[in-house]
């Protein structure tokens, strides 16, 4: 089932947003700053900020910006990891873990129960969306949200910066979350 809803979703995204023209994808940095841990790969940033439980989404390709938040996570003493590709944030003492790849998606493992919320700091112009999935470009890039396993999402009446999508997993679950440039 998790396949099937993983196709879906994807079809959803066209094939190329990004790749050579604008060099090639890659983790660039990890480094633990006071109260957050700071990942860059060359398309997003991804700011864990520890004591609040949030993550900034920081898209980098074709300028700088904050499109957008997620809030509602536990992430007191949270640890990195660079790994082939790829940075492994794992929480002592809890079941969730955090991958983000060189092509600046971060894959949530939730393994019980959990509610997040992801806040948009822009106003997309197109929107896609199946189920629990949401596709969300505006001419400078944007963010794809894409949850699996027992989820609810509550879309926002109005997609107006700033808007929120609280998704609640009844279980073990995932939420992938991808800050994409423009298509070149």
């Amino acid at each position: 089932r998790t396949a099937l809803s993983l196709a879906f979703c994807l079809g959803l995204v066209p094939a190329a947003w990004a790749g050579d023209e604008y060099g090639g994808m890659r983790i660039e940095s990890a480094k633990a700053e006071e109260d957050a841990i700071r990942v860059s790969s060359t398309g997003a940033e991804f700011l864990f900020n520890l004591p609040t439980g949030g993550i900034d989404l920081i898209q980098r390709i074709p300028q700088r910006r904050q499109v957008g938040r997620i809030v509602g996570l536990d992430l007191k003493g949270a640890e990195f990891k660079l790994e082939e590709g790829q940075c492994r944030i794992t929480v002592p003492g809890s079941r969730t873990d955090f991958i983000i790849s060189a092509d600046s998606l971060l894959r949530i493992n939730f393994e019980s129960a959990a509610s997040v919320e992801v806040q948009g700091l822009y106003t997309q112009a197109k929107r896609a969306t199946g189920t629990n999935c949401f596709f969300l470009p505006d001419e400078s890039g944007g963010i794809g949200l894409y949850a699996f396993g027992p989820v609810t999402a509550r879309a926002p009446g109005n997609w107006r910066a700033p808007w929120s999508l609280p998704l609640q997993f009844s279980a073990s679950g995932q939420l992938w979350v991808s800050v994409f440039p423009p298509r070149p």
